[in-house]
């Protein structure tokens, strides 16, 4: 039988986590368990979820951050494949049976699907642009080296094999945010497969109700989190051949280069042994990031949005529209 188990971290959602867990629980393909961990909520979230009953297994924690909150319920997890879903998004109702059934026919450690950011309120549901990851990624690169120059992802969007997971000790509990990117990088060094799909879609949530990954970080924790993450990457790449050559394309050392410029040099002398050493040519990467600005520019006024091929971008299909409707939704367009 396929076996999924659904993490959901929580944090202060006492007014939306029902909605984010009945989505779940009317999934096409039933959970066969659904973990929400509340991270040190303050307000009523703990007794929302509560009654729910045994319907949903509740952990609760001390405020640690979403990773490790996912590692909370990732270490209790019994499924076969992990759902790993934020407490204010949504996933068309349908992903769960197609996303598993793929893993089980390829074998593959992660499938990939569509995804849209939205907003959502009493009226309905309003999309920022365009619907994206409708195709697979480009040939032309491997996922890592697209992810190391121009491209981003969500776990909601995919459905991944536990033991991959489990072989990498799941999430890095040291940063708040791009826990997510180090968690994907590790699995692509990993050896993980991925596989695409495109008849489903997940709904990322931009109202912010609270984001364990928004709530409470000021510019200096984000900014120490992108330093942990980018030292990270080059350690990584001391001892990986590969890594160490993809991160060598220009815009992967723009973004490193715009990040040193911005919080000066005295901060690398106290830690972040693998940065100290980086030279990098600050007035060259920002004249790259004005030039690339300006073409985003240009194609945000002849296509609609601003997204790079990578993401293989493009409007609501018919299905995408029929996965509203199931949703009880009303789309709200321009």
């Amino acid at each position: 039988m396929i076996s999924v188990s659904v993490i959901i971290p929580c944090y202060n959602r006492e007014s939306i986590i029902k909605d984010t867990i009945d989505n779940v629980l009317n999934q096409e393909l039933k959970p066969v368990e659904i973990i929400v961990v509340d991270d040190g909520s303050t307000d009523n979230s703990v007794e929302v979820i509560k009654t729910y009953g045994d319907r949903v297994i509740l952990i609760t924690q001390s405020n640690r951050g979403p990773g490790a909150a996912r590692n909370a319920g990732l270490k209790i997890a019994t499924g076969e494949y992990i759902q790993f879903m934020d407490s204010d998004d949504f996933m068309s109702l349908n992903k769960l049976s197609v996303q598993a059934e793929i893993l089980q026919k390829t074998k593959a450690d992660i499938v990939y699907g569509p995804w849209v950011k939205v907003w959502i309120s009493s009226e309905g549901i309003r999309l920022q642009d365009v619907v994206l990851q409708q195709k697979a990624l480009p040939a032309s690169n491997t996922p890592l080296k697209w992810f190391l120059r121009d491209w981003s992802m969500v776990f909601q969007q995919c459905l991944v094999r536990r033991t991959v997971l489990n072989e990498v000790n799941g999430y890095n509990e040291t940063i708040y945010s791009l826990e997510d990117a180090d968690l994907f990088v590790r699995l692509m060094l990993l050896g993980a497969t991925m596989v695409h799909e495109n008849k489903t879609l997940t709904f990322y949530r931009l109202d912010d109700f609270g984001k364990l990954t928004e709530s409470g970080l000021n510019k200096a924790r984000r900014l120490k989190d992108q330093l942990i993450y980018y030292n990270l990457l080059y350690a990584y790449a001391s001892s990986n051949s590969i890594l160490q050559a993809n991160m060598g394309n220009m815009v992967f050392k723009k973004k490193v280069s715009l990040l040193l410029r911005e919080i000066g040099p005295e901060i690398l002398e106290k830690e972040y042994e693998y940065l100290k050493g980086i030279k990098l040519n600050y007035y060259f990467y920002k004249l790259l990031d004005l030039c690339q600005q300006k073409k985003s520019g240009i194609q945000k006024r002849i296509k609609g949005h601003r997204w790079p091929v990578c993401f293989q971008a493009g409007k609501l299909s018919f299905a995408n529209r029929n996965q509203i409707k199931q949703l009880n939704w009303v789309l709200l367009e321009d």
